[in-house]
């Protein structure tokens, strides 16, 4: 064991300053990006039945969610960014059904006629 002891605090007590929060306007808080790019690419898979977009768009509302904090809760929009991922990913795998054409075995591709 050292026989050396710290003779008081080795730091400047005139140096130290309290923290002081600046006050933040509730309407200038910065928005939910994470629910806004949700947003967009959700309604870009819907529109070009991308499931890649499909995916990011859930992740980034899952991302969005799980970020979310209570005093600046915006649930319609990340209602409306779960609404657009998932109908995105729905119409991704569903595709456009015709009626009357059967659905082709995934190893087989079925030639449609022409109308």
């Amino acid at each position: 064991m050292s026989s050396k002891s710290l003779q008081g605090d080795p730091r400047r007590p005139g140096d130290l300053h309290p923290f002081v929060r600046e006050q933040a306007d509730p309407d200038d808080t910065p928005g939910d990006w994470y629910a806004f790019s949700s947003l967009v690419l959700g309604f870009l898979a819907f529109t070009m039945k991308w499931k890649e977009m499909a995916w990011g768009s859930l992740l980034l509302c899952v991302g969005s969610f799980l970020n979310m904090k209570s005093q600046d809760v915006n649930t319609t929009q990340i209602a409306m960014s779960f609404f657009f991922s998932t109908s995105a990913l729905v119409s991704a795998y569903m595709g456009a059904m015709r009626p009357g054409i059967p659905m082709p075995p995934s190893d087989q591709t079925v030639e449609v006629p022409a109308s």
